[in-house]
């Protein structure tokens, strides 16, 4: 004999699963963004360094690899930004 109790408790449950696999899937997404995010400051350091003693003689070239550094960078800065405003929003 079931309860009338067994299907609410059923989508509670569904419910549950659902919001904790998205957290998940966007603290996943967050780590890429951190990996992403220390790979570009260390490229961008690397090659600060390398224009600074002269071993990359082309100004061009480094002011462009920085740019893109840069441009990833502040790309990564903000997903991981949005990504923290939706978590706040479900929660509440």
């Amino acid at each position: 004999m079931r309860t009338k109790r067994a299907p609410v408790l059923w989508t509670l449950y569904i419910f549950w699963v659902h919001t904790h696999i998205r957290k998940i899937q966007i603290m996943n997404i967050n780590k890429i963004a951190l990996f992403i995010g220390i790979v570009c400051i260390v490229l961008g350091t690397t090659i600060s360094i390398l224009g600074i003693w002269g071993y990359i003689g082309d100004t061009g070239l480094i002011l462009r690899s920085l740019a893109t550094l840069g441009v990833v960078l502040l790309g990564v800065v903000l997903s991981v930004g949005i990504n923290k405003m939706v978590i706040s929003s479900s929660e509440k």
